[in-house]
């Protein structure tokens, strides 16, 4: 398996007034699937949201969620069908 880092994966970060969160992920196809593995660091009120820190949080989840195979509200996997246009954001909502 190849190892997880910044150059590989890809990262979403979200401001809304209420919710602040970066989102980490990856694909790993498996014949006409595509396993998705991700991993989100959530900033709460009280804290500053910062990119750098929300990458490093999420990607330490996104790591866990490939070595374990466990999921949670903060990592996990789930597989898609391989085909041309598919839409991760539709499957993950």
């Amino acid at each position: 398996m190849t190892t997880i880092t910044t150059a590989n994966a890809r990262f979403s970060h979200v401001r809304k007034p209420r919710l602040n969160y970066t989102l980490a992920y990856t694909f790993v196809p498996k014949g006409n699937r595509l396993d998705v593995a991700y991993g989100v660091a959530q900033c709460y009120n009280r804290d500053t949201f910062t990119r750098k820190g929300g990458t490093e949080r999420a990607l330490g989840r996104l790591r866990k969620a490939l070595e374990t195979g466990k999921q949670n509200k903060m990592f996990g996997t789930f597989s898609v069908p391989n085909v041309e246009g598919v839409s991760v954001a539709k499957e993950v909502a």
